[in-house]
């Protein structure tokens, strides 16, 4: 399976970037991963992920540049999937139009957290994106909610608590921390 992933990425130092990190390093060993993120216009190789810095950081037309540089990829490489990987203000708004203009591609979505009316101006661009995914990832029950009553998201939407890396986060705490905490 060829999956690109549509993110931001380290060096760059973010939540959903170092998640992603995370993610793709364990998912290349079962999958052809790419990553798809903010740079020069470079590629390259990264602990055996092949990290594309293609997006440029400033351009209004950013999302039809980012479903034209996808479609582009997708010729090449030709994914099964794309992964979208988002959070509040990860992105511009006008970036939030690429699915518009992708050419056959099945969209997948994990939302690190789900914007709330507060953010208003975002949220037309942002349920653009829910509506043309394929899948919509989640990581609470009350994002469930918010997205099928509130926005009334019909896309099929599956609840997946984050994953750790337990040789990095140690789940065996010595209890000379707990009493300290």
């Amino acid at each position: 399976m060829k999956v690109l992933f549509l993110t931001r990425f380290p060096p760059e130092r973010d939540g959903v970037g170092d998640y992603t990190y995370e993610l793709v390093s364990y998912l290349k060993k079962c999958c052809d991963v790419f990553v798809l993120t903010f740079g020069n216009g470079k590629g390259e190789l990264i602990n055996g992920i092949r990290v594309l810095r293609l997006i440029p950081r400033n351009s209004f037309f950013k999302g039809y540049i980012v479903s034209r540089l996808i479609n582009v990829l997708n010729e090449n490489f030709d994914f099964d999937l794309v992964h979208f990987q988002t959070a509040s203000f990860t992105f511009d708004r006008n970036f939030y139009l690429f699915p518009l203009f992708l050419k056959n591609l099945n969209l997948i979505t994990t939302l690190h957290e789900v914007l709330t009316l507060r953010q208003f101006h975002y949220l037309p661009f942002v349920i653009n994106v829910y509506r043309r995914s394929k899948r919509v990832i989640v990581l609470s029950l009350d994002e469930i909610r918010i997205l099928t009553e509130l926005f009334r998201i019909r896309s099929s939407i599956v609840w997946m608590h984050h994953g750790a890396d337990v040789n990095v986060f140690n789940p065996n705490v010595s209890s000379l921390f707990i009493v300290l905490c």
